[in-house]
């Protein structure tokens, strides 16, 4: 009934559509992009679709309104210059609560099921019950709990395929507009509905579809149903399968007729650095409608960051003033950082950024829990170990003849230091050292390149006299200094010991 509803809302607004109120030049109520696109989701990868098959991605619909566009990126096919393919939208079983990784079903690459088409000499399954001979449900899943049909009924009205075929045209975006039948596709704010395209040729051809490993959620959104047996692999099964780790180029515009989301007006877009200190990030942010105080109907504001293949963590963005709001990503120690912001209004209405990702330019590393023989190999702004060692369970030891706790560090000097917990470390490089040594074992300190002993020089000359020795669980001998980590050397008299190195990191 509510679906019936906004469809004579949305003809009466196609109708009187210069009679519609404007909410605010940065409220829009069309061109709302959600899912995909390449311009956040970068194609990486193609799935290949042969002849049946279909894939899907499902969503969540942020708002109530009607798709206007829905588009995909398409590889080669075949060679051909055109190809025949079928677009529907259905309303998705499938969802944050229920699926493939979610107890009692085990995670994907997962099989799970099909129907029966006994009319389809191809494959002699069927995707949905609609096409089915038998409206019995064929479970393949792993495990003792069968899956249940994944996609339930049509949420496009008359025509759902759009006028039947569409012409799919190799290695740029193709898009489908159901307007073009003039049925409109409407979706409710909150509720799960999928997008799938089937490809509907000969069996030597095949489609290549775009697909990202940027930001790939925890639970699956993206689907094939595969026509004949092992066309993912020697245990993939005919049928509906979800294949996780990648975010399908699926993507759509819509018209929301319902509430709309808050807008994300502007937000910083961080570059590279080579700082390892928390970075502040600045965005303009407002309900929709705006009300008098911008933070009046904003109830979640937030950052959500992850470095590498850690988890995704949140940090509050606090309200400034007018629609400023700002916050800061805390010290990030690795390679590669993502960062979004998602805003949520007291409607419960959301809305997110596409990922932002910079890289970390700077030396880093991560000691994990036990004593860890170490050294910094950075520059140190701040050589104070309880702020470089937050945790830390041990004091910093150094050897002088015999251990000795200090309450700073220093680059050259390898530390004896204890961890609770991993504990991150990192600065700007430094590719050369000369470390001041004693007669006797020394405790010494690395560089942010790796180093051959054999290019090791002293002052004087040849007066180391025994191998370089590190410790992981126990003394092992190396060939190579390493950046972060200290070694034991033995020398005959004081003097220095000379580490230098390029510039190109290993």
């Amino acid at each position: 009934m509510i679906r019936v509803i906004l469809i004579i809302l949305f003809l009466l607004q196609t109708c009187f559509a210069q009679q519609q109120d404007v909410i605010s030049s940065s409220c829009p109520t069309s061109g709302h992009i959600y899912g995909y696109p390449i311009s956040s989701y970068p194609t990486d990868t193609l799935i290949n679709i042969h002849k049946r098959d279909l894939i899907a991605t499902w969503f969540i619909a942020p708002a109530s309104g009607y798709i206007d566009t829905i588009f995909c990126s398409v590889g080669d096919v075949n060679g051909v210059d055109t190809l025949l393919m079928k677009c529907v939208a259905q309303i998705s079983r499938i969802g944050p609560n229920l699926g493939p990784g979610i107890s009692p079903y085990p995670p994907p690459p997962q099989n799970w099921g099909h129907f029966i088409n006994t009319h389809d000499s191809y494959s002699g399954i069927g995707a949905f019950w609609w096409e089915a001979t038998d409206t019995t449900w064929y479970s393949t899943v792993s495990g003792s709990v069968p899956s249940i049909p994944p996609f339930g009924s049509d949420i496009c009205f008359g025509d759902c395929e759009w006028g039947g075929y569409k012409i799919v045209k190799p290695n740029q975006i193709n898009y489908h507009r159901p307007m073009d039948a003039s049925f409109p596709v409407i979706v409710m704010a909150g509720e799960n509905f999928v997008i799938f395209m089937r490809q509907w040729a000969l069996p030597a051809y095949t489609i290549q579809f775009g697909a990202s490993h940027t930001r790939v959620p925890e639970i699956s959104r993206a689907w094939v149903f595969r026509a004949k047996d092992s066309l993912d692999g020697p245990d993939s099964k005919k049928g509906w399968r979800a294949i996780g780790g990648v975010n399908i180029n699926i993507w759509y515009s819509m018209t929301i007729t319902g509430n709309l989301p808050p807008n994300i007006i502007s937000y910083d877009q961080l570059g590279d650095t080579n700082n390892a200190g928390s970075r502040l990030v600045t965005a303009q942010i407002e309900a929709c409608p705006p009300l008098p105080s911008d933070s009046a109907g904003i109830q979640i504001a937030e950052i959500n960051y992850k470095v590498d293949n850690e988890q995704w963590k949140s940090t509050h963005l606090n309200y400034v003033s007018g629609n400023i709001w700002s916050g800061e990503i805390p010290n990030m120690y690795g390679s590669v950082v993502q960062y979004f912001i998602r805003v949520v209004d007291k409607n419960g209405m959301e809305k997110e950024t596409p990922p932002i990702v910079y890289h970390n330019t700077f030396t880093s590393w991560k000691y994990t829990s036990g004593w860890n023989l170490l050294s910094l190999p950075m520059m140190l702004y701040n050589n104070t170990a309880k702020d470089l060692f937050p945790n830390a369970s041990s004091s910093a030891f150094v050897y002088t003849g015999s251990y000795v706790m200090k309450d700073s560090i220093f680059n050259g000097v390898g530390y004896w230091v204890k961890f609770k917990g991993d504990n991150w470390v990192g600065g700007a490089d430094r590719f050369s050292d000369t470390i001041d040594v004693s007669s006797g074992w020394n405790m010494i300190g690395s560089i942010s390149n790796t180093v051959d002993v054999l290019t090791i020089q002293t002052i004087p000359p040849d007066i180391i006299m025994s191998q370089f020795y590190y410790y992981d669980d126990i003394y092992k001998s190396t060939t190579e200094l390493v950046p972060f980590k200290g070694y034991w050397v033995k020398v005959k008299e004081n003097g220095n010991i000379i580490l230098i190195s390029n510039s190109v990191k290993k």
